[in-house]
Order: structure tokens, then sequence, then C-alpha cells
């Protein structure tokens, strides 16, 4: 269990990070108090591991609630697909690399329009010039569909095609509308996606729009000829989709880009250090926190070999691999945790999976000033010390 209300305000603390980079504004401005909790740790440590964590929290938060569902099911096709035969892996991630690009670039274009809606003090989505306009350039970004279409293909046909001759006219450019009934025919098996496709993409709004023939009048889109098109019920409906298959579209492209390098990554994402005695071994215990992405996803944890401590002046320092290496300031019980290392010259190291907390009924602590509660079972393994004092190995 969670609590919604600690859920949500998290996410919205992601939201407003996310739009905070993405209006292009310098990171190092940004309060503290802004940046969700440990994104600045991880992104010290690797920034394919900040990216690998940035996706995994936002597909956690909202799975917990039941807001995945299109996430879940585009990321089940895109698994299908790099499972297929008739796709090699290496022209996967060619197609992959080129289309993200061209993607974040027209996605960014759309998302600075869309600043138009705030920036002239509109407290909501309705229908108005603005944002008909910040819809319809959503509407253009062909990554989207392109990406879905090539999807599709490989499912139903078992033809990798990324150059889609069948959806383009003479000159090249994709019919939108024709791309589109082509998708959703061949979506059966993913009923959220489908929806949501049909929900997002109207094209004779669009048509109406981007030709000018359109007319506002109650709340509603009419034709000059006072056929109506769309309510602003509708269309908000439409606008939300829309956006949230492009948020889906960005997940999934960089959650596969993150994961091509995760076995670099199995040592990130650790926070903190604790020093203790575990009575029951009878041995120095090393207790480590790392966000649950990284432990999950790391079932033989193989990067813990061999722990090296040092302490030099007032400062102890601990290190597994270069990036799982934390110092800090030596207290008593510190003291009694090397005296033991030198005898036994081996240690418990004990990882605990932790979330940013959820507002669940878990173990909660705070690290660094940010709440973070347990989300799973730890585990534990016995591994040699070397113990390094003042420059002299013990």
């Amino acid at each position: 269990m969670f609590n919604p209300e600690v859920v949500e305000k998290l996410s919205s603390r992601i939201r407003n990070y996310e739009n905070w980079i993405q209006e292009g504004s310098d990171i190092h401005h940004l309060e503290q108090a802004l940046v969700p909790p440990a994104y600045q740790t991880v992104f010290m440590q690797s920034k394919e591991a900040y990216s690998f964590y940035r996706q995994s929290l936002i597909f956690f938060l909202k799975d917990i609630s039941e807001q995945s569902g299109i996430y879940r099911e585009l990321f089940y096709l895109t698994n299908q697909v790099i499972d297929s035969e008739v796709v090699n892996d290496n022209d996967f991630k060619i197609f992959v690399d080129s289309l993200h690009q061209k993607f974040k670039q027209r996605w960014s274009n759309s998302f600075q329009s869309s600043l138009l809606i705030s920036k002239l003090g509109i407290q909501r989505l309705e229908i108005n010039s603005v944002s008909l306009s910040a819809y319809q350039n959503r509407y253009e970004i062909d990554e989207v569909l392109v990406y879905l279409a090539v999807l599709r293909k490989v499912i139903t046909n078992n033809i990798f095609d990324t150059k889609l001759d069948n959806l383009r006219d003479k000159s090249g450019r994709l019919r939108k509308g024709i791309a589109v009934n082509y998708v959703i025919s061949g979506l059966d098996s993913c009923s959220l996606l489908k929806e949501s496709i049909s929900k997002a993409y109207l094209p004779k709004l669009r048509n109406n729009f981007g030709h000018n023939d359109y007319i506002i009048r109650d709340g509603c889109v009419y034709t000059l000829d006072n056929d109506l098109l769309i309510t602003n019920s509708d269309f908000i409906e439409a606008f939300y989709n829309i956006q949230e298959l492009h948020n889906s579209l960005i997940w999934v492209l960089s959650y596969y880009e993150s994961l091509e390098k995760i076995e670099e990554l199995k040592s990130c994402g650790v926070l903190s250090v604790g020093y203790d005695y575990n009575e029951q071994l009878d041995i120095p215990e090393i207790q480590l926190c790392q966000l649950w992405c990284f432990f999950q996803y790391d079932s033989k944890k193989d990067w813990l070999e061999k722990v090296h401590i040092s302490k030099e002046n007032n400062i102890i320092t601990m290190k597994i691999t270069d990036v799982c290496t934390i110092s800090g300031e030596v207290i008593p019980v510190i003291c009694d945790f090397i005296n033991r290392i030198q005898i036994e010259k081996e240690v418990v190291v004990t990882i605990t999976p932790v979330i940013p907390s959820i507002g669940a009924e878990t173990v909660t602590f705070m690290i660094d000033g940010e709440e973070y509660q347990v989300l799973g079972e730890p585990y534990a393994v016995k591994l040699p010390a070397e113990l390094k004092i003042d420059n002299f190995i013990e």
C-alpha cells in the first residue's frame, strides 16, 4: 500500500524537474529542494545510471498509480520486436538512435510552443487558438507513428521496414491519417495503447485547424460551415492522450537506451553506508542502501568481491568498486568497527533496496535530507576486507 498524496507530490516534483530541463534552463540554478531524491547523487556516479534511475522511477510511480498501461504495452511490443528473428540488434539500434534524435528535437520544439499556454496565464487546458496550435504541433511529430508502424509491421507481417513507403505520399511525407489507421488495425493485443491512439489522433480537427477552416464557439470547435468538429471535453481527452503517447515513447526509448549499459551499472545507486557489528555472525558489518531499480536488476551481485577500507586523519572511505565508494567522518562506533576489521579481515556486506518515500507502511529513514523506504528483502554476503590506516596496510 502507498499514500496517493505522497506519490502525487513526488510525481509533481519529477514533472516540474523534467519541465525545467526541457525549457533549457540551467540545471545549476535549480533549487536543491526541487531536484527529485537521489538524482544528483546518481548523476555523479554515471550519466547512464542517472537516466536508468529517472526512467525507472517514472514508471514505478505510474505503475503503482495504475497509470502505466500504455507504457507497459509499448515496452512489451518493443521487446517483442527485438526478440523477432527478422530484426537484427544492430539494425534496430541504428533505427532507434536516428528516430530518437529527431523525435527529441521535434518534441522540444512542440514543448516550447506549449509554454505559451502558461506564459499567457491560461490556468487550465481548454479549447482556444493557443491550445489548438499546441495540439497540432504534437500531431505533426511523425516519429511516434513511425515507431508504432515499424513495430506493427514486424509483429503482423514479420517484416522489418523502417522506410514505410506504403504510408507515405510521392514526396515521402507520412500520411498520418493512413498511418494511424494502419497502426490501430494491428494493435488488438494492446487494447490500452490502441484506445489511446484512437483518442489522440483526430485528423479532421488537425486538417481544419491547419487550413484555418474553423471557429470556436460555446467551448466547441466548428467548421466554417457550422459542422461540429469537437467539444471541449473531447479535445482535452485528445490533448492528454497524444501527450501521454509522446511521454510513453520518450520513456521506452530512454529506458531501452539505458539498458544497453545495464551491466556496467550494477554497483550504482548506493546512497549511504553504515558500519555495525553483526552479533549473530560475530563479524563486522557494512550496511548499504541501494536504489531498488539497480538492486532488483542485478540478481548475481557479482560486483561484490572485496571491501577496501581506508582511514586517513578523521575520514573513513569504504570502496567496493570505483562507483561504490563512500567517505565520511569517523565517529566512535566506526572506531570499534575498524578495530574488529583489523582482527577479522572480513566483513558482512548487507544491501537494502530503497525507494524515495511513497507513504508505504514500511521502514522509513532519512538520507541526505530525503525520506526513503525499504522496498524488498536485503541481500547479505561475507567478503574479505582490506584495511588501510594512514597509508599503512594492516
